[in-house]
Order: C-alpha cells, then structure tokens, then sequence
C-alpha cells in the first residue's frame, strides 16, 4: 500500500501519541523517540496549581525506541522530512529537538536546542534561552522546524556575545491565533516550557501581551512583555539592529553614517516600527513594505511620510536601495 504523507504532528495525532524527541550525539549519531506522555483531557489552564510538569496523568504511557519509531516514520513518508531535520542538526551542532502536540487544542510547540553548555553547572533551572515564534499551521511542517534549528543556533551566538549564562535554543508554537485569556492553550506552552529548561521571550507573532499572561498564571522562565523585569524587547532589539546597520555602512561605505543612505525596511510591527523612527531620526531615506496596512498608517502618522513598496504578489523584484532590514517574517 502507498505510503500517506503527513505531518509528524498529525502521525503523534493519528497514533495517540504526543512527543517526539530527536536526540543528536556527536559520538553515537542520532536517536528518534516517540512517546505518549500525558491523557487526552487535560486541563492545563491549572498548570501549577493542580497540575505538575513532572506529575502530568497517564495511564498508559509508551514509548517508541529509535528502531520503531523511524518505522513508523518511514510508514508515514516522514523519512525524507527526517533527514532533512538530521542534517540540519548535523550541519549546525544542535543538541535536541523536541516537538509537543495536543491534539485536542490542535496546538503544536516544538523547542529546538542548539547548545546547552554555557548554561549547564551553574544552578539554575534553565539551560537555554530564546524567544517564542509563532508559525501558521499551513506552512510545511519541516520549514517550520528548520526555521527554529536555525534560529536556535544563532541564539547560541547572541547568549555568548552577550555574556548571558545560557545556551541557544528557540521555541516554535503552530497555531492559528493566540489570545492573551486562551489558558487552556498557553498552559501547554508554559509546560513545554518549563519541561524543556527553557528561559523564553517573545519573538515573531508572539508578544509582550502572551508573554505577560504566562509569567502572570503559569511561569517566571519569562523575559521581556510589558511586566517583566527588563520591560519590553522591540526598542532595545531596534537599538541594536540599528547599531548593526551603522557599522554596515562604515564597512561598506566608509562613513558610520546612515545619513542620506536608502533603506528598504521589510515588516513595521514592533521592532520595525521602531527603527524606522531611528532611521528617520538620522536622516535616512525609508522604503517601508508591510502587509498591515494599519501598521504603514500609524508610523507614517508618528514619523512622517515615506515611501510605501508594494511589489505585485507574482513578483520577485526589489527597491533599489543602500540597506535592506527583514524585520519579522512580513
């Protein structure tokens, strides 16, 4: 019989489990897992209260080794997905992903870890640290994993630049949309959260807003959001982005300056917004693309005209500019 593609969410889903964990060691290889972990029917709105990571129900827990669980994998036309997930950690040094699905919220959280090191000895609860990236449940699956392998890398690079006790890893949560008062669907985040030793802030699609409702009902594994400590990321992350752009152009051009330089600015949500407001400031010409056409208003309305680049949907073209900035996944 022909084998059905699907996803590994939907291969957990379709067999009553609802973990997989893709352990790489750099001596013995690769080791596949797939388990059921937790009953169908749990309430994670009372993660933390009547509810523990380390005690969640399951009456008939299983587990697949790496033998059964490539098996079914392969049964599923999952084995060219899987490699594709290998070499991505092979290339890169990653450590772990693993990848969560509660097939009741249709919700799926996968946390891919580049490296633990910096952060393991040192007494504390988390081992890595990242933000939480929110991904459409209709973009391919492996893409979605690739994306938090890379990112978990790079966050490897900016922990150590940064002299931050953790290593690198990034939280990836397939959704449609998430609600501040969904508790239910952000208890299961702070679970995989709190399981994976994850220090977790916000990113892409998932904001200061969530962030603030899980530290308030679930976790403090939390940085950034409008109640945390260290406030919000979008104007600290827009300061050193554009920091960056500036030494770009001393590499570049000579001068450190932005002064009169063209500069195409792909996404004006929160950190974009922001450093348009500092690329105007140092009189920068702004070529703005964003698909929220609320969001070109507003920063119009706050700095100033600018040019709008609307490129047909067909088309692969480009403003002719000195600077590009991909602010988010616009």
């Amino acid at each position: 019989m022909e084998a059905i593609c699907m996803s590994f969410t939907s291969l957990l889903a379709s067999h009553g489990f609802d973990q997989m964990r893709l352990l790489r060691d750099p001596k013995a290889g690769f080791e596949l897992r797939i388990a059921r972990t937790f009953d169908p029917g749990i309430d994670w709105s009372v993660l933390g209260c009547d509810l523990w990571c380390d005690r969640l129900p399951c009456e008939d827990p299983i587990t697949l080794g790496d033998r059964a669980a490539r098996d079914l994998c392969r049964s599923a036309g999952l084995a060219d997905d899987l490699g594709q997930l290998e070499a991505e950690m092979d290339a890169g040094g990653h450590e772990l992903l693993i990848v969560d699905h509660e097939t009741r919220l249709g919700l799926t959280v996968a946390l891919a870890v580049h490296s633990s090191r910096l952060g393991a000895r040192r007494g504390r609860h988390a081992l890595r640290a990242g933000g939480v990236r929110l991904h459409s449940p209709r973009e391919p699956q492996v893409e979605s994993l690739k994306d938090a392998l890379r990112l978990a890398r790079a966050m490897s690079y900016k922990n150590t630049a940064a002299e931050l006790p953790v290593g690198g890893a990034k939280m990836v949560v397939v959704a449609d949309r998430l609600v501040a008062d969904d508790l239910p669907r952000l208890g299961f985040i702070a679970r995989c959260i709190e399981s994976g030793r994850f220090l977790a802030g916000p990113d892409v699609g998932f904001g200061g807003p969530l962030i603030d409702a899980i530290r308030a009902h679930f976790s403090r594994h939390i940085v950034g959001g409008s109640e945390g400590p260290s406030g919000g990321t979008n104007r600290p992350t827009a300061i050193g982005c554009f920091a960056a752009m500036e030494e770009a152009a001393r590499h570049v051009f000579g001068p450190a300056t932005l002064h009169g330089r063209t500069v195409a600015l792909q996404g004006l949500g929160g950190v974009g917004s922001q450093l348009a407001g500092l690329l105007r400031g140092a009189g920068a010409r702004l070529v703005a693309a964003d698909p929220d056409e609320q969001a070109l208003r507003s920063v119009a309305a706050r700095i100033g005209s600018f040019d709008i680049w609307r490129p047909p949907r067909s088309s692969q073209r480009s403003a002719t500019c000195s600077l590009r900035v991909r602010s988010g996944r616009s």
